[in-house]
């Protein structure tokens, strides 16, 4: 048993919108059509389960050695890379080359399935996009969300809520 997630990559780059061009209601032909154009890809983060053992309490360090025993050469699996040590300079390369972050997790760390753990950082790049409130929504115990957008082409372009 493994974590992980469904990819689409466009230039070695995760592309969201070419992932979610599959969803179950479009058109059995346009799913086809989209899988040869850019086939999917599950890329594999951490090792779970290995012949029916559970790797939960095992630390990262040895899940990841088991996982590079259980690799295979299945062209749409992906496994996801690594480095040990300081992560800075792994982390400017790989947002330089259009990622969205990085994960970093503590070596001696084990697996909390749906749980947030101090040992585990999801490292972004700050992003800063100035905005003006243009609505929002209320519920009954007051303002449940904004609706923002920016300025963009001489006009108002909604952004999010």
């Amino acid at each position: 048993m493994v974590d992980g997630e469904l990819i689409v990559l466009r230039s070695g780059v995760p592309d969201l919108a070419a992932l979610l061009r599959r969803h179950p209601l479009v058109r059995p032909e346009q799913i086809r059509r989209a899988s040869r154009l850019a086939p999917v890809r599950y890329v594999v983060f951490d090792l779970l389960a290995q012949q029916g053992r559970s790797l939960l309490a095992e630390p990262l360090r040895q899940r990841r050695a088991a996982e590079l025993l259980a690799r295979r050469t299945e062209p749409r699996l992906m496994f996801a890379e690594g480095v040990i040590g300081p992560g800075r300079e792994f982390c400017r390369l790989v947002m330089g080359q259009g990622h969205e972050g990085v994960m970093a997790k503590h070596v001696a760390s084990h697996y909390c399935p749906g749980q947030r753990s101090p040992a585990w950082r999801k490292i972004k790049p700050a992003q800063e996009l100035p905005c003006l409130i243009i609505g929002y929504h209320v519920g009954r115990h007051g303002v449940l969300g904004l609706l923002v957008a920016t300025l963009r082409d001489g006009g108002l372009r909604y952004v999010s809520h």
